[in-house]
């Protein structure tokens, strides 16, 4: 893939979206074929869209196996330039760090032409504390997030063997490109004020 392909393919699917209702229902079939999980029940953790809500690149929610077992679903309905089920491995591989890991993937595809689209089946931790959920009030909570912001910094942040190629263009020519690809799709997408 052209290096200055990788950001503006994203960009580019936004002009075949649709809402994927048929596509999502193909992939749920799919999942509950291949693996047992169905959702655990209608509704939806996140949509991700182009644009507006007609136009959806991601779908995730919660499912669940015969066993009661539940997981976290992504189904990646549009192309992506990169493999996240790859990424999250090699961040994992390269984590100097014990206590903080990446949520574990069950299962996992990359998008491809032949399913026409892609997913990840992520363990649940919904039964974990949210230590975002809101600012910390007390001093044990304050004492809590700063822990594991040193953790973070320390052992996740300075990943040292990249996994992607380094880019041969400098930043002015990937910007540019980036601008001229993003400036065609708003222009195709009739956003005006872009003008």
């Amino acid at each position: 893939m052209d290096e200055h392909e990788f950001g503006n393919r994203i960009t580019s699917n936004a002009k075949g979206a649709d809402d994927a209702q048929g596509l999502i229902e193909k992939a749920l079939h799919f999942i509950k074929g291949e693996y047992g999980f169905r959702p655990l029940d209608t509704s939806t953790l996140f949509k991700g869209v182009y644009y507006d809500s007609k136009r959806v690149g991601s779908y995730i929610t919660r499912v669940m196996n015969a066993d009661e077992k539940t997981a976290v679903l992504k189904l990646q309905l549009r192309p992506l330039p990169f493999d996240e089920g790859s990424i999250i491995r090699n961040v994992q591989s390269n984590i100097g760090s014990k206590k903080i890991r990446p949520v574990a993937i069950l299962h996992d595809r990359a998008w491809s032409v032949d399913l026409g689209f892609g997913y990840l089946l992520f363990e649940d931790i919904s039964h974990l504390p949210n230590l975002w959920q809101q600012a910390p009030t007390t001093k044990q909570d304050r004492l809590l997030h700063k822990t594991f912001l040193d953790e973070f910094f320390a052992s996740v942040l300075p990943i040292q063997q990249p996994w992607v190629p380094v880019p041969t263009s400098t930043m002015k020519q990937m910007a540019l490109t980036s601008f001229q690809h993003f400036q065609g799709v708003a222009q195709a997408n009739a956003h005006q004020a872009l003008m």
